[in-house]
């Protein structure tokens, strides 16, 4: 007998999941850094393994979508705007694995000092992503409202960068060593660095929901 194929599945669909990777990514980020500053070193390390597990699953997406693209004639935006937003998305995904990984060798036995602007940093940089991949959901439906999404992007990330700082000051102020002090603010400029490319993905995103309400 022969065995069924699976029925295929729709772009929407592994677009939706693979926006959702990226929500539980993040999140997994924010529960790691949250976990990392109360000595829970071994939750955190648990922590990485299952961001780096949601990576993978979202690389393996990302090329069922690109490819999906490649066949697809009518859609909403080009198949190259697509690829490229999608690829701006993954490129987040690999920053946030990146820093997760990169911290987990950072041999810092206290957080002290910073534990409430750090925490308060991670959760506003989670709140920048988890709103990103809303953003893209949106365009599916509502170019006016994608357009909305993005400029609160920018107000959140504004926010983020406010704290960043406030740690950065709370950094030099500490009796932390001079070792500590150096990992503590590389872990920030890994931080920034998935700020910066949530950011850079969200002013794609805007730049073409703008110019397909043009074009309509």
């Amino acid at each position: 007998m022969r065995d069924k194929k699976k029925p295929k599945r729709k772009i929407e669909d592994i677009m939706r999941e693979f926006n959702d990777l990226l929500k539980h990514g993040i999140e997994l980020f924010d529960q790691g850094i949250d976990l990392l500053c109360d000595g829970k070193f071994k939750e955190f390390h648990k922590i990485v393994d299952e961001i780096i597990t949601v990576e993978k699953k979202a690389d393996r997406l990302k090329d069922e979508l690109i490819e999906k693209f490649m066949k697809r004639e009518a859609m909403a935006f080009s198949r190259g705007d697509r690829i490229e937003l999608i690829e701006k998305i993954d490129i987040v995904h690999d920053c946030i694995e990146y820093a997760a990984r990169t911290i987990q060798t950072h041999p810092i036995k206290s957080y002290d000092p910073i534990t409430v602007p750090f925490k308060q940093f991670t959760h506003d940089l989670a709140e920048v992503v988890k709103a990103l991949a809303g953003a893209v959901m949106l365009a599916e439906d509502d170019l006016h409202k994608t357009i909305e999404a993005t400029r609160m992007i920018e107000s959140l990330r504004r926010s983020a960068r406010d704290h960043s700082f406030e740690i950065m000051a709370e950094i030099l102020k500490s009796e932390l060593s001079t070792l500590d002090k150096v990992l503590l603010y590389s872990t920030i400029e890994y931080m920034l660095d998935i700020l910066d490319r949530a950011e850079e993905a969200s002013d794609f995103l805007r730049t073409i929901a703008i110019k397909y309400l043009v074009i309509s």
